[in-house]
């Protein structure tokens, strides 16, 4: 970590602390139950790939923790004018996932690194101040107005694909307006990428108008519950004293579930969910499952335990 200092990494929650780095290992068991509704996995770390690849493919590989090894702020690449670096960073970790788990498909999250979030490392201390970094600066609305970010991510995506990994799909976070997606087709389209995106569901906005975008065109749609509880209740999913009412399975949430898997199959568009929720309540994986969703994302170690329940799931 000659570039900044050490941190460490909670891979599953998103977080980064200053202190000694620490990949905890995910451990899963292969289980021979086939479903309809695909299971596959979240993750962070190209090295963890080889322990999911019983999985039916990556519903979230996070591409930023992948660009912290070198201490620095994923930013700070371009700040610095590292872009050769940074695309050939993200060309060799998200190679080696998509080479594992080939021909299955890698949904690669482009980076949502939020202003708070890497303060810790060198060249973040050059993110903006924001009150409530939950819903500022980051996502698809920071690639919009950064472009030579994402431009370096998509080189990335167009090199893989030459290199015979077309398993590589980019999804979009954060993403709240139709507009927000034509603009990154059009900054594909200049460095000669595939356009042809996956969006994340983790607004209202996003999900109330989901038939904009399947018109527009994408390859599919993934709830990230998470943030979409967030967004949906107003709860700040940070604030111990609101824990208690934090329902991913509100009824306000199962509606847009419900919504958005249902315009999806009218459209012929995969609908998933990449969340905490699938890998935690049977419940929730009931309602999904009966709704109609075609994929469930989840942690390596709940990988089985989820793959049993869909089929008990199925079969009643």
């Amino acid at each position: 970590m000659k570039d900044g200092m050490k941190v460490t990494i909670d891979a599953t929650h998103g977080k980064i602390y200053p202190g000694e780095l620490e990949i905890k290992e995910e451990k899963a068991k292969a289980v021979e139950i086939k479903t309809k509704t695909q299971v596959k996995a979240n993750l962070a770390f190209p090295g963890t790939a080889e322990k999911a690849k019983h999985a039916d493919g990556v519903g979230l590989l996070r591409l930023e923790h992948m660009l912290t090894k070198a201490g620095m702020h994923p930013i700070e690449y371009v700040r610095n004018g590292r872009h050769v670096e940074l695309i050939e960073i993200i060309v060799d970790g998200v190679g080696k996932v998509a080479q594992a788990f080939y021909p299955k498909e890698i949904w690669v999250r482009s980076l949502d690194a939020r202003t708070d979030e890497f303060r810790n490392m060198k060249g973040g201390e050059k993110e903006p101040q924001e009150d409530n970094p939950m819903l500022g600066w980051h996502g698809i609305r920071r690639s919009v107005d950064e472009p030579e970010i994402l431009k370096c991510e998509l080189e990335a995506l167009k090199q893989l694909h030459e290199k015979g990994l077309n398993n590589v799909v980019w999804e979009l976070p954060f993403i709240i307006d139709v507009s927000e997606l034509r603009k990154a087709k059009e900054i594909a389209k200049q460095v000669g990428a595939p356009t042809n995106f996956g969006i994340m569901v983790e607004t209202p906005a996003c999900a109330l108008t989901i038939e904009e975008f399947c018109k527009e065109g994408i390859a599919f749609a993934s709830f990230g519950s998470n943030d979409l509880t967030q967004t949906t209740l107003g709860i700040d999913r940070n604030n111990e004293n609101l824990i208690k009412i934090f329902n991913e399975m509100h009824l306000s949430m199962q509606f847009l579930f419900k919504h958005v898997i249902e315009i999806c199959k009218k459209y012929n568009v995969e609908s998933s969910i990449c969340g905490e929720l699938p890998s935690n309540r049977k419940d929730a994986v009931e309602f999904l499952v009966k709704t109609g969703i075609d994929s469930l994302s989840v942690n390596i170690d709940a990988i089985d335990k989820v793959r049993e329940w869909v089929a008990e799931i199925e079969k009643s």
